[in-house]
């Protein structure tokens, strides 16, 4: 066996002899070129992409699907959502029947989603007085609300109107004898110069003679849904809901 070198007797290779041996060379690792990169990238934006297209659809697949339980019962469902003072029960979605009353006291009417939606109901209170339900005023709805021009006079009507502390909240309705086209131009023309920055989603469907239409529009602190609704060769009903924030 060889004696050990003296500490600080320089060996031939240069090293030290009580020095810890040199470090291997770091190894490369094989990654991706950037090429690949920027495909994942691609792949990665296009998968956000679909993801949005899918949570901005969301909405419009909800109003399509309960278009074919009847075409006023997304409308309705709108209206009533407004209303937290009054409940409803003995619902038919087939027939757009049910029956509503005022969670404060009082007797229950019959009535039918195309009746909420134009503010037809009257409910009995405790007194036993019918109470005129879901009408608003016009006079208060914001300038910037896009209104559907109705064909007659008494033609157009509000069933919400609300100035909350947080927002200003409503729902006005339509009757047209205009199609679909037709509205979804006048809408998309009147959110282009009333609504900056625009946002929107819309689709619209056809099913066994019925037609239903659905757009959102968003800019800032105001949000416009528009749903219209109706049989072919029948006038269509436009729902407008907007809320502005304050």
């Amino acid at each position: 066996m060889l004696a050990p070198l003296p500490r600080g007797h320089v060996r031939k290779d240069g090293m030290d002899s009580m020095s810890p041996p040199p470090f291997p060379p770091p190894v490369r690792k094989k990654g991706l070129s950037p090429l690949a990169w920027a495909g994942i990238g691609c792949g990665g934006l296009t998968i956000l992409g679909i993801a949005l297209a899918a949570i901005l659809g969301a909405k419009v697949f909800t109003w399509a699907k309960s278009f074919t339980d009847h075409p006023a019962k997304a409308a309705a469902g709108e209206v009533l959502a407004a209303y937290p003072s009054v409940e409803k029960s003995n619902e038919s979605k087939e027939s757009g029947t049910l029956s509503l009353r005022l969670k404060s006291g009082g007797g229950s009417t019959d009535t039918s989603y195309d009746d909420i939606v134009h503010g037809r109901v009257e409910i009995p209170d405790a007194s036993g007085t019918p109470q005129r339900v879901f009408q608003g005023d016009l006079t208060k709805v914001p300038s910037w609300v896009p209104r559907y021009p109705a064909p007659t006079t008494g033609g157009e009507i509000s069933v919400l109107h609300q100035d909350l502390p947080d927002r200003i909240h409503g729902i006005i309705v339509a009757d047209t004898p205009d199609g679909t086209e037709a509205i979804k131009k006048f809408f998309e023309e009147e959110a282009d110069k009333l609504l900056s920055s625009r946002a929107t989603t819309s689709g619209s469907a056809d099913i066994n003679g019925n037609r239903t239409y659905h757009a959102s529009y968003s800019s800032g602190k105001r949000k416009l849904e528009i749903h219209a609704y109706g049989p072919k060769g029948s006038p269509m009903t436009i729902v407008t809901t907007y809320t502005e924030m304050k």
